[in-house]
């Protein structure tokens, strides 16, 4: 497993994905998505804030990433906004976060 930052734009929909950069560990790191929207598996739809809630699993370009983790503000977000309930992680054990 690899740690991922997933960053979301809410202006367009659009997404982000980074793997930090760890020194001499021999496995290539960085920009694992650059910002572009992506449509789910149907492709017609885009991913929407409620996709990313914690705990869930997003399929994107055929890679598995687990939401385990957001920060402050996208909690805040998920409280405020009654249109998207966030749900807390309670499975674990994975080291994927969306930020």
């Amino acid at each position: 497993m690899h740690k991922v930052l997933v960053y979301y734009f809410l202006e367009d929909k659009s997404i982000m994905i980074i793997e930090p950069k760890v020194e001499n560990s021999g496995v290539p790191q960085g920009a694992f998505l650059k910002r572009q929207m992506v449509l789910k598996g149907d492709n017609m739809t885009p991913f929407m804030p409620q996709d990313f809630s914690v705990g869930c699993d997003v399929g994107i370009h055929g890679r598995a990433i687990r939401i385990t983790d957001a920060d402050e503000y996208t909690r805040q977000f998920f409280e405020v906004s009654a249109d998207f309930p966030f749900v807390t992680d309670t499975r674990g054990g994975s080291n994927y976060a969306l930020v």
